[in-house]
């Protein structure tokens, strides 16, 4: 049975994982991939461990909307004090990845998510765990692939 996520910062870790999955680049950018616009909610999380949606689950509910340029992430934490919301740019030009400049802590650091819809039309988005478990002081191993459901 997984443990609980240890969270170095609180609220934060989540909307940390979510600036990380879709803060924008360039806001001068046309993004080329419709099928992103919508609401979606997440519905999967795992990493080489295995599944570990029960332990996002048991935190709170994670969605992000898109717009053609913008995107707004919404974490409903279980504990109402931790609810967060953030909005800004994202950048899906390459048919892979979307490209993201996260302001973190003071700092922009580029990163790039890789993205996909599954045969059942989910999205798929996957991260390094090294990069997550830093900013969101997790124990994940391997590729993190966060799948959402549009709503």
């Amino acid at each position: 049975m997984d443990a609980p996520m240890k969270m170095r910062t609180g609220g934060w870790l989540w909307m940390g994982l979510f600036v990380l999955l879709v803060a924008g680049c360039d806001t001068t950018e046309t993004n080329e991939d419709p099928s992103l616009i919508g609401t979606w909610e997440i519905v999967k999380v795992e990493d080489n461990q295995g599944d570990r949606t029960a332990v996002l689950k048991a935190s709170g509910d994670l969605k992000v909307q898109f717009t053609q340029t913008e995107y707004t992430i919404t974490f409903d934490a279980v504990d109402p004090s931790k609810d967060q919301t953030v909005r800004g740019n994202y950048s899906a030009n390459d048919p892979d990845n979307l490209r993201l400049q996260v302001s973190f802590g003071g700092l922009n650091i580029p990163v790039t998510v890789g993205y996909a819809f599954t045969r059942e039309g989910d999205l798929r988005l996957t991260i390094g765990d090294t990069i997550f478990n830093l900013i969101f002081g997790t124990d994940y191993s391997g590729d993190v692939r966060l799948t959402f459901r549009k709503v």
